[in-house]
């Protein structure tokens, strides 16, 4: 039950309405290159229960590629909106992206976090989705919750991604 105040605001405002998460820690590969491609299994769908509510999106994910300088880039699409997430500024011919990193080296995998605050407008069901976009492809991968030369040690690693959707209420 919401306490309603004075000028108007109530204590239901900014609260969390629902949560869904999908843990994925099996490995995951992507080799398109030059186009924005679905990244297999990092997608998560939700149903807004009021459509002035907003959708708190969180993707956290560790990823390698086996090709020291591939660049890999991220953005996160909503049903029907491939522009959903965030992205950089239009600059001549740069690639406008939520996130991005450059590979160094085949022997790490890195965190990265992408998250933002949605306004879908909608009481339907929406599904989110890491699209990702390779410098390099062919034989060249962005591997998923690994490192890219995944050698068989016991310090090489094998990560856990998770994608959260909140709602939270108007």
């Amino acid at each position: 039950m919401s306490i309603y105040y004075g000028d108007g605001g109530h204590s239901g405002q900014g609260r969390i309405v629902q949560v869904v998460q999908k843990h994925l820690s099996f490995q995951v590969n992507s080799n398109t290159q030059g186009s924005w491609a679905n990244v297999n299994y990092m997608n998560e769908s939700i149903t807004p229960s009021d459509s002035g509510n907003q959708i708190w999106v969180q993707f956290n994910f560790h990823v390698g590629s086996n090709n020291n300088g591939n660049r890999i880039n991220w953005r996160i699409t909503r049903t029907g909106n491939n522009d959903a997430s965030p992205r950089g500024d239009a600059d001549s011919n740069r690639l406008r992206c939520f996130g991005s990193i450059a590979r160094s080296t085949s022997g790490d995998a890195d965190p990265i976090f992408l998250q933002w605050i949605d306004s879908p407008a909608t009481t339907s069901a929406m599904t989110y989705q890491l699209q990702n976009w390779l410098q390099v492809g062919g034989s060249s991968y962005a591997f998923y919750n690994r490192e890219g030369n995944d050698a068989n040690s016991s310090f090489v690693p094998r990560c856990a991604s998770t994608i959260i959707l909140m709602e939270i209420a108007a």
